[in-house]
């Protein structure tokens, strides 16, 4: 197996795993604040489950391979004690060659499934991983803003402290209410982008009175909420930046910016690790479970997942070509679809191209409610993309405004702040070049890893 494919699980759980030792093992100086109690229950539970993810994917990889194989011995005892071993020969490969095709194409077809949109990995996992660097580089800067990263502590608010000694605290997940919200929006932002969540929940609501089959249009409608939802819920960091950039423009980098944003992507950071693992063990049920328990069946399984299998009977599915004379295997009779089937999942693009009607002629006021039903579904996507956008653009632009007020100070204080250029290290503008260099880096990255799905 190549080892790239476990680059995103094996990335995600040694980071956090580092950064949890590295939490652990840093002691605190006097007159500091404590560890923070969170942020080691989040780096620890992030590495749990994008470890898990990784082995279960590293799992689900060898039992395809040895699945395929089984298919190869259970074909051989099929025709075992044959007298034509020349025929035997032959339709034990052609016998074999149908069980690995179908089982490497319905692998193939999972794995389309459970990718990403290019839509949410251009617009949505590249700025959150832009905004999380941001973030970093922003907590890590110790001596210009006085942080304490094992505490999450951005250092004093607006760099401002009295004469007293004392500031006020900037603090990600304080007790407060709100912190935790903001991180159930990141959670749910990234868990429902994961075709295998959204998906899944779909498909459940679909089946409802349905004796085992899928309502498609209902998971249709399900897969656009749950599409809105999850760019809607990209809200809150942009509203964060329009917010702080409107009452305090001057000092930006010193605000609460960084301490909400990051209560944000710490609960995005945990909704990618469940996700992933969410994908992986979907992946293994849908291509290893299933055909391993209704073995023979492969086909009438996958057909659950057609959209243009809807009220016919798997056998309406193909009609009978004429016969095929050849000289090892006989006369025999084949089979052709009758229409290219249209697998769908989690993915609201998926739907797009609906199959084709069995009808000859159709009413008026049903062609007007499928106008009126594909106008409210093109709406949707349009506002689902445009949130989206709206957040990668203020993501960018946070970036920028964090390295140029890097050394400045609110319009009241003048220069006395902890972060001026005075009273810590002045960057320059290479801050803000390195910013920007580095969002569009990542966003060049994901938007080639989009062309190549």
């Amino acid at each position: 197996m190549n080892p790239l494919r476990l680059f995103s699980e094996c990335a995600l759980c040694f980071i956090s795993l580092g950064f949890f030792i590295a939490s652990l093992a840093t002691p605190v100086k006097e007159g500091e604040s404590v560890r923070s109690k969170t942020l080691l229950a989040l780096l620890f539970i992030i590495s749990i489950l994008s470890g898990a993810a990784g082995y279960i994917r590293y799992v689900g990889n060898k039992n395809i391979a040895r699945l395929c194989a089984g298919c190869r011995e259970s074909v051989k005892e099929k025709y075992y004690g044959e007298s034509d071993e020349e025929n035997l020969e032959v339709d034990v490969e052609s016998d074999e060659n149908i069980n690995i095709n179908l089982i490497t194409q319905w692998s193939g077809i999972v794995k389309s499934f459970l990718q990403p949109s290019r839509t949410t990995l251009m617009l949505l996992h590249g700025p959150a991983l832009s905004l999380f660097l941001f973030l970093v580089a922003r907590l890590f800067a110790v001596t210009n803003f006085r942080t304490q990263p094992i505490n999450l502590d951005f250092g004093p608010k607006y760099g401002r402290i009295e004469s007293d000694g004392s500031y006020e605290e900037n603090i990600a997940f304080g007790p407060r209410f709100s912190s935790f919200g903001h991180a159930v929006q990141g959670f749910l932002a990234a868990l429902l982008s994961f075709p295998a969540v959204s998906g899944s929940i779909a498909h459940l609501i679909g089946r409802i009175g349905m004796r085992g089959r899928i309502d498609f249009e209902r998971s249709r409608v399900i897969l656009t909420i749950t599409t809105l939802g999850y760019s809607l819920l990209t809200f809150y960091p942009t509203y964060n930046f329009f917010k702080r950039v409107v009452r305090d423009h001057p000092a930006f980098a010193s605000t609460s910016y960084a301490s909400n944003s990051m209560e944000w992507i710490m609960g995005y950071v945990l909704g990618l690790a469940l996700g992933m693992l969410l994908t992986n063990i979907t992946r293994w049920v849908l291509v290893v479970r299933y055909p391993t328990k209704y073995y023979g069946q492969l086909e009438a399984f996958m057909a659950k997942f057609d959209l243009s299998y809807v009220n016919e009977t798997l056998q309406d599915r193909f009609v009978e070509e004429e016969s095929v004379i050849t000289p090892q295997a006989g006369s025999c009779r084949r089979l052709k679809m009758k229409y290219k089937p249209k697998y769908v999942f989690g993915k609201i693009s998926e739907y797009t191209a609906t199959s084709e009607s069995k009808c000859c002629s159709r009413s008026c006021d049903s062609i007007l409610s499928d106008i009126y039903h594909v106008e409210g579904f093109t709406i949707i996507a349009i506002f689902s993309k445009l949130a989206l956008v709206v957040f990668t653009v203020s993501t960018l632009l946070s970036g920028i405004l964090m390295g140029t007020t890097w050394n400045l100070c609110a319009e009241s204080d003048g220069d006395n702040c902890v972060n001026s250029a005075t009273n810590g290290i002045y960057v320059g503008e290479w801050l803000t070049l390195a910013f920007v260099l580095s969002g569009l880096a990542i966003e060049l990255v994901f938007s080639f890893i989009s062309i190549r799905l």
